[in-house]
């Protein structure tokens, strides 16, 4: 297996599959943390708490950046129902015009309300206390869990997702994704080849990662299961080192991606 990291030129074959987990944690992942083997399979009777999802479920993006405008426009343009939660949306007056009439501009609480999947694209170093003061109403919802610790990496070898995750509780459905794509592809998901861009996610819960999965799928990129959260550790280091790649080999074109390729 050969891991490129691509802008539009052509490329060798890619993995008709995709892995659902590697056979042994890659190095970076490992901490004194114990490693978890397998996803959160419950018994009936101590399930955690968790909210049905209808066909296109409604979805929350706490944030208003260019992450959160990028893949919000995508994930309406599927046919979802967006609503972003802004910490001061009485301020956002030309939103819309970013973000599109349809798209509605609340505070966290209602936007978390309103939305079945939440979507995180906070600053890293908000995110904790965020998910802690809003742990409640996150408890049992899938929260997709965007954001990049830099240089504030957990020092415990953890991943920043599971940072968040415990800031939720035990009842926590997080999943890391879009960690590792820039905000300029979302309007462009496939490359000039015709080959789909591909979005790594990693998670502890079945269900929420298949949802994540659809969601994936909906806005037209390729799915790249990466293992539980505390394997996506990896997808927090490949950020760096995406973003100084691709000034290097593509002149910070912000257009790059990742691509797993056949040997």
């Amino acid at each position: 297996m050969k891991i490129r990291i691509c802008a539009n030129e052509p490329t060798t074959t890619r993995l008709s599959q995709h892995r659902t987990r590697a056979p042994t944690p890659h190095p970076i992942a490992r901490s004194n943390q114990p490693h978890v083997n397998s996803r959160q399979h419950y018994p009936t009777s101590n399930a955690p708490k968790k909210r049905q999802l209808v066909a296109k479920p409604r979805i929350a993006i706490l944030g208003t950046g260019n992450m959160a405008l990028a893949l919000g426009k995508s994930i309406m343009a599927a046919g979802h129902f967006i609503a972003y939660g802004s910490r001061r949306p009485e301020t956002k007056n030309d939103f819309h015009e970013a973000a599109g009439t349809e798209s509605r501009i609340w505070g966290y609480q209602a936007a978390i309300d309103a939305g079945e999947i939440v979507i995180i694209t906070l600053p890293y170093k908000e995110v904790a206390a965020t998910a802690r003061k809003f742990a409640e109403s996150l408890s049992g919802k899938i929260v997709i869990d965007i954001t990049n610790p830099f240089a504030a990496q957990p020092n415990n070898g953890q991943s920043g997702a599971q940072v968040t995750a415990t800031a939720i509780g035990e009842d926590a459905r997080v999943v890391a994704a879009f960690k590792t794509n820039f905000a300029a592809t979302f309007e462009q998901p496939s490359d000039s080849t015709g080959e789909p861009r591909e979005v790594h996610y990693a998670g502890d819960d079945e269900e929420a990662m298949t949802a994540v999965e659809e969601l994936i799928k909906e806005i037209g990129f390729k799915p790249i299961d990466c293992g539980t959260l505390a394997e996506a550790v990896v997808l927090d280091h490949m950020v760096p080192l995406m973003i100084r790649l691709d000034a290097t080999e593509h002149a910070s074109s912000h257009k790059s991606s990742w691509r797993i390729t056949a040997p």
